[in-house]
């Protein structure tokens, strides 16, 4: 936390992709109170899908390329 955020008070938040790896994507967040950054964070975020032998679990895979060109164009979310 960088500044402060009182009950009541609106903020922006902005968000961005900021790494692509392999099985997993780095998004990155910056909260504004007013014109002054009051909190940064960023999250690991994994691409997966239902694992094969057994659909209650998930399993990572390779994000595809077109879920990256589609990104890249604008990584404003």
């Amino acid at each position: 936390f960088l500044y402060p955020c009182r009950f009541g008070e609106r903020g922006q938040l902005h968000s961005r992709i900021e790494e692509w790896r392999r099985k997993t994507l780095v998004v990155s967040h910056e909260l504004y109170n007013g014109e002054h950054l009051a909190v940064r964070g960023q999250e690991i975020r994994a691409w997966a899908e239902q694992h094969p032998d057994d659909p209650a679990r998930l399993r990572t895979v390779p994000i595809p390329a077109e879920i990256k060109q589609r990104f890249s164009t604008n990584t404003e979310l």
